[in-house]
């Protein structure tokens, strides 16, 4: 199956700082992607009005955004209305992707801030009819992806999900298989990314690469989605690799339509999910 093909455009970050909003979108157009997804947590919220016009001026949809929520800020005042502001500077059928910080050590203070925040959230998706995925990220409450399923089904609703990132997955040393930790979740899965990772490096304990490089096998992650009737977007992280994003892009976006040409015409290449190698 032929994915629609986002960039999260943390791999805009580089050794001279972050491209301008503008030329990631030319670029990824250029390197012939589907859409982009600006990544918040760089203070970049003031790119946010120029969203709903990016189909029009750069040819490329606007896949969602990731940004962060800090349970130690109240769920008002101007923390909340940033975004809150999202939801209506999106094109419709755009995703809400967060991660959760959370300093308290009282868990009980922990979950209410969490039920207050995701209810807040979701009467916002309710009403602008969007889904919003949690992100897991190594150092933050939301470190795993089981970490975000588990806030999914004890907070139980259609419009929320759960991201599944290859870096941080990788870089959380599962001890389950990647068919054992999407299987049983495939209903949960909002979104999925990619990256070529490595173990052993300054991101995360890891190294950063191409998706098709490294020791991640994508290919495996590919055929798995398939086996779970998969139809959504992929995406494609290049966060700390730098050099020319706009080759880095194209290469890494060549390397999934290879896959994904390979799975149909050799779907006797799909290697048995139950034997998993530990780098």
């Amino acid at each position: 199956m032929k994915h629609k093909i986002y960039a999260i455009d943390s791999g805009f970050i580089t050794s001279v700082g972050m491209y301008p909003y503008d030329v990631r979108c030319e670029m990824l157009k250029t390197a012939g992607y589907d859409a982009i997804m600006p990544n918040l947590s760089w203070k970049t919220w003031e790119d946010v009005p120029k969203f709903l016009s990016t189909p029009t001026r750069h040819g490329i949809d606007v896949h969602g955004v990731y940004f962060t929520v800090d349970l130690a800020m109240p769920c008002d005042g101007e923390y909340l209305n940033k975004r809150l502001n999202l939801f209506d500077n999106l094109p419709q059928g755009s995703l809400l992707s967060f991660s959760i910080q959370a300093s308290y050590p009282d868990e009980a203070l922990r979950k209410r801030r969490l039920e207050q925040w995701l209810s807040t959230l979701l009467r916002a998706a309710e009403q602008t009819k969007r889904t919003l995925s949690l992100y897991p990220h190594i150092g933050l409450w939301t470190e795993t992806f089981e970490d975000c399923i588990k806030i999914c089904r004890q907070n139980a609703h259609p419009l929320l999900k759960s991201t599944f990132s290859a870096l941080q997955w990788y870089a959380a040393r599962s001890k389950s298989g990647l068919a054992e930790t999407l299987a049983p979740n495939a209903q949960l899965l909002g979104d999925v990314n990619l990256t070529g990772v490595s173990r052993n490096g300054p991101c995360f304990g890891c190294t950063t690469a191409e998706v098709g490089r490294g020791e991640f096998d994508a290919f495996a992650l590919l055929a798995i989605l398939q086996t779970l009737d998969y139809q959504k977007a992929l995406g494609v992280n290049c966060w700390h690799i730098g050099g020319y994003p706009l080759a880095v892009h194209e290469r890494s976006l060549a390397a999934i339509r290879k896959m994904e040409q390979d799975l149909e015409q050799f779907p006797d290449w799909i290697p048995d999910f139950t034997v998993h190698a530990d780098f």
